[in-house]
């Protein structure tokens, strides 16, 4: 990384084309070679097939040319600050990501940017590296422009061309941002493709944003400037609205109830290992080969991959969207494994006895209330996450068991994995300010319920960067017979109104409020509080020490928690 940043200080330093080339370890004429051929093109143009129909060309430069671009690229990185809203070509982000944002909304519109690459033509590469951060003078500006171009615009294939597009688009990044807030809707973009999400009425979505009528969706008049203000042209036949009753979906990601592939995918996957589970691989292979030979498009070599390339791959992109713990990728990896060997297996999790007792638990909270908001008067429902702490008790958010007037009244929980037990949950004490609550699970004699195996409170500190787990669930549904887990990560640590939190990468979805975030040995940091969505803005979670400040001693126990950021 240091190399790098000198790297760019020399780009930044440069003052003629000698001193471009310099930076590549080349003479200027033998970088004018490569990026000024006098015979052959300096790139193999190819065309691939589109999912959605028609083919899309691929510009791949050749290998000197390649090296140096990849070696530009890691420079001109180095200038750059993604916004929040930005999901392609960024390191740790995904379509996953992309889609994750616009979990469970109650709208979802798309629009696709037209001939996205096509349209940063040479001229816009170059004025890009006139202005900050780069700030080069015009001959070291073209001569760089002429090293990402080809044929006078930026090719879709080259090293360069992300990096140059994610800079291109700072601007259109930030109006849309500026666009999505004034109008109260998540907005993300991956690569050329723009989603907003919206949580209001049809009837109440922004007239700037959407336009949907009797003749159709469209593009709101304010989005339509702000897309053509900043060089480019929405294609009318990729703009779609999505709504509740529908498949939610972002970047080819289901997003109803969490970010998940088509159940097509699934069945289609199960049906392609069963075929090599009966015939052999060699004998399905032969078969998928003549199913779809015509929707298998030759790239940039002339061979097909293998049947069991295909497979590993496919399950690779379950294993991406759903998680090494999820059930259905496991069970499908685990049939993969046992037709192959060696290095083309995959991983599978390998659920310990300690953290399968632990997992029992974590119960699903279910409460009725009362809401005056509501037209028909009648009482409403919701639901959330609680877990078993040793020593203290039953733990939830406060949220989920209490409002403004107090602890509700008809609050019960159960196991996932006997759903037909339901306790009584009595609540001991809460602190709407850290959004804690410390429970009692009753029997129906009145009797405190508890595990044999309850979890422990950590006694080490949260870092950046932490490997965790959030556990709950979100959108439980009847036959779920564990909680979700989500492997993720910590991202910053602050205090807010003087309370220690700290943010998870993981989006923490409604359901999932209560839920425990445990280290990488089971033991309990903090307690899933808020998710991105809301007007915190952050998956917010509370350390499990801020529990000691309400935790009244428990069987004559007093609470043995975790320092914390104390």
């Amino acid at each position: 990384m240091e190399e790098e940043a000198n790297g760019l200080v020399q780009l930044k330093l440069a003052t003629s084309p000698h001193d471009v080339a310099a930076l590549f370890g080349l003479s200027y004429k033998q970088l004018a070679s490569l990026i000024y051929p006098k015979r052959g093109n300096p790139y193999k143009c190819f065309h691939v097939r589109k999912k959605s129909g028609g083919v899309r060309l691929i510009a791949a430069p050749k290998r000197r040319l390649k090296e140096i671009q990849r070696k530009l690229s890691a420079l001109l990185v180095l200038g750059y600050e993604p916004r929040p809203s930005v999901h392609g070509f960024i390191r740790d982000k995904s379509i996953v990501t992309n889609a994750d944002r616009h979990v469970g909304k109650s709208f979802v519109f798309n629009v696709d940017i037209e001939d996205f690459f096509g349209s940063i033509h040479f001229g816009r590469v170059r004025n890009l590296l006139m202005a900050e951060p780069y700030s080069l003078p015009l001959r070291v500006a073209t001569v760089l422009a002429h090293i990402c171009c080809c044929d006078r615009k930026l090719p879709q294939g080259a090293p360069t061309s992300p990096i140059v597009t994610n800079l291109i688009c700072r601007r259109l990044d930030r109006d849309l941002q500026k666009l999505a807030m004034q109008s109260r809707a998540s907005y993300s973009r991956y690569v050329d493709d723009i989603t907003f999400s919206f949580t209001c009425r049809k009837s109440k979505l922004p007239s700037q944003v959407v336009v949907a009528n009797e003749d159709g969706v469209g593009a709101g008049d304010t989005l339509q400037r702000i897309i053509e203000a900043n060089g480019f042209h929405l294609n009318a036949k990729k703009t779609r609205l999505f709504g509740r009753a529908q498949r939610l979906e972002v970047t080819g990601l289901v997003v109803n109830d969490f970010v998940n592939v088509r159940r097509r995918f699934v069945r289609r996957l199960s049906s392609m290992i069963y075929a090599c589970e009966k015939h052999g691989i060699a004998a399905a292979e032969r078969e998928f080969d003549a199913k779809y030979a015509s929707q298998l498009a030759l790239r940039a070599t002339d061979s097909r991959r293998a049947l069991v390339d295909i497979l590993k791959g496919r399950l690779a992109f379950l294993h991406m969207v759903r998680g090494l713990r999820d059930p259905i990728y496991n069970k499908l990896a685990r049939r993969f494994n046992d037709l192959v060997e060696g290095s083309k297996q995959l991983p599978v999790h390998h659920q310990s006895a300690t953290e399968a007792q632990l997992l029992e638990s974590v119960f699903v909270i279910e409460v009725l209330y009362d809401d005056p908001n509501s037209p028909d008067g009648g009482p409403k429902a919701s639901s959330g996450t609680g877990f078993f702490l040793e020593g203290v008790g039953f733990i939830t958010a406060a949220h989920v068991v209490a409002d403004n007037d107090g602890a509700y009244k008809s609050i019960s929980a159960f196991s996932s994995a006997d759903p037909t037990k339901v306790y009584k949950v009595e609540v001991i004490k809460y602190d709407s300010h850290r959004d804690l609550a410390v429970c009692k699970v009753l029997t129906d004699s009145g009797e405190q319920h508890g595990p044999a195996h309850k979890f422990k409170a950590s006694n080490s500190k949260v870092a950046h960067k932490d490997h965790v787990s959030l556990i709950g669930y979100p959108s439980y549904k009847v036959g779920q017979k564990t909680p979700f887990v989500a492997e993720t990560k910590v991202g910053s640590i602050y205090p807010l109104h003087g309370v220690q939190m700290f943010e998870i990468v993981a989006q923490i979805r409604e359901g999932n409020s209560g839920g425990p975030v445990v280290n990488v040995n089971c033991e309990v940091i903090g307690v899933a509080i808020t998710g991105a969505e809301k007007s915190g803005g952050s998956n917010g979670v509370v350390y499990v020490a801020e529990l000691a400040q309400l935790i009244p001693p428990i069987d004559g126990q007093a609470a043995q928690l975790c320092p914390g950021a104390a």
